[in-house]
């Protein structure tokens, strides 16, 4: 059959989603919170800051890869008609903003922000899960990490039942990723309202000044053991017969085992239980290592009526799940990619595509409760976001015909109606 390209003018958007996500926002009240918790602009010709803060959201939500990509946004006026935006700031005026918020208090106003919509948020007893990740980033004031590579090494604490990040802390790539992790911990427990009642961690939490604090505010926790010397001696003075096979989530015998011991991390009188993994060594021994076994040791303080060794295993290794967050976070919201030179405008960046990712996964339980509650960023992008629709306005209707299947409609009729119709929640 023969084709034909023309160009057509007519109101079509290839971002139909957006129109969920935008009316979300405003329904809790987003533009009005960002407003008041910023200081006001010196100019009254400026953009207002919830300007700026929402063209980044919807940047990262259509995904975005750099602010040269607003230029998408501006030339789809469908979209614009679709949500009742009229211009945009150009990627100039949003890399001056970056700087210039970066530099005072704009990371600071962002978790005041996002600390408010959590109140929101149902449940309590959370499992917190802390991990700091490496974006590689050849900028004029990015460092060296411990992994050789030139970049930024934020630290991140994710909400384990919800996805939510509740607190993140952008910082240069020779940072230690053992700095400042009971201030850390403070900061999410305070911006989820103290709910936070588990906390699990890698090495880097192994200090004892973090386990005092936990202990002291009896929190719940498992951290992964550094296997010093001390560590080590009391690994081998397990007994033999003390170790038994592991058993895997599936019920299922694997082909490790499991024993645990006590350990006087923070003195004889606040023992903790030190519950090791053992594996034989399938490789060639070292010269200078005669064990033919490999461990992997936690440290923690929940209940032995609650947890036998093997269940404190399976419960720790569950934070890899964090791993896949922090990943979804730099691939799937454009994390990976910083786009200022300065270090405090790449933190602002940073820290309004967490507030992007925390906004999708609200609006996920809040409303998509079945088929999209666990569905990753990308997938809600391609399923949800990214949808054909023609708009036209009929007399004093705009009418948005999306193009998707009936069930799908249906769900993004309910959202918005309930949405639009509904008085605002914040």
């Amino acid at each position: 059959m023969k084709k034909q390209l023309e160009h057509s003018t007519e109101l079509i958007t290839a971002k139909a989603g957006l129109l969920i996500c935008d009316t979300f926002e405003k329904y809790i009240g987003l533009p009005e919170l960002i407003d008041s918790t910023f200081p006001k602009p010196g100019s009254n010709r400026a953009f207002a800051h919830s300007k700026h803060v929402g063209t980044l959201v919807q940047m990262f939500h259509d995904g975005a890869s750099g602010l040269e990509d607003v230029r998408e946004l501006a030339e789809d006026k469908a979209l614009q008609k679709m949500i009742d935006i009229t211009s945009y700031p150009g990627s100039d005026a949003l890399g001056n903003w970056l700087r210039r918020q970066g530099s005072s208090t704009g990371v600071d106003c962002l978790w005041k922000v996002m600390k408010q919509l959590f109140t929101n948020i149902p449940g309590k007893d959370f499992t917190l899960d802390i991990d700091a990740t490496i974006i590689e980033a050849n900028k004029g004031d990015s460092e060296k990490t411990y992994k050789g590579t030139i970049g930024y090494q934020p630290m991140l604490g994710i909400i384990a039942e919800n996805n939510i990040d509740v607190f993140s802390e952008f910082r240069k790539g020779n940072c230690s990723p053992k700095k400042g992790i009971v201030n850390f911990i403070a900061h999410c427990r305070e911006n989820i309202g103290n709910r936070i009642s588990y906390v699990r961690s890698d090495s880097a939490a192994f200090q004892k000044s973090v386990v005092k604090y936990l202990v002291k505010e009896g929190l719940s926790y498992s951290i992964t053991a550094i296997q010093n010397e001390a560590v080590l001696k009391r690994i081998e003075e397990i007994p033999e017969e003390a170790w038994n096979i592991g058993i895997d989530a599936e019920g299922m015998k694997t082909g490790y085992s499991v024993a645990e011991t006590d350990y006087a991390f923070i003195g004889k009188r606040n023992k903790c239980r030190l519950v090791v993994k053992r594996e034989k060594k399938t490789s060639q021994l070292d010269m200078f290592d005669s064990s033919e076994y490999r461990y992997w040791a936690i440290i923690t303080n929940l209940s032995s009526e609650s947890y036998n060794a093997n269940q404190v295993i399976l419960t720790h290794q569950m934070r890899g799940q964090m791993e896949k967050s922090i990943g979804e976070l730099k691939h799937h919201c454009g994390l990976d990619h910083l786009p200022c030179g300065q270090f405090s405008a790449n933190a602002m960046y940073f820290t309004i595509g967490i507030l992007a990712a925390n906004l999708l996964q609200l609006l996920k339980q809040d409303t998509f409760f079945d088929d999209y509650l666990k569905a990753s960023i990308k997938t809600f992008r391609y399923k949800l976001i990214h949808l054909p629709a023609r708009v036209i306005k009929h007399g004093r209707v705009l009418f948005i015909k999306i193009v998707c299947s009936l069930d799908k409609y249906q769900l993004i009729e309910s959202a918005y109606l309930r949405y639009s119709l509904s008085p605002m929640l914040c």
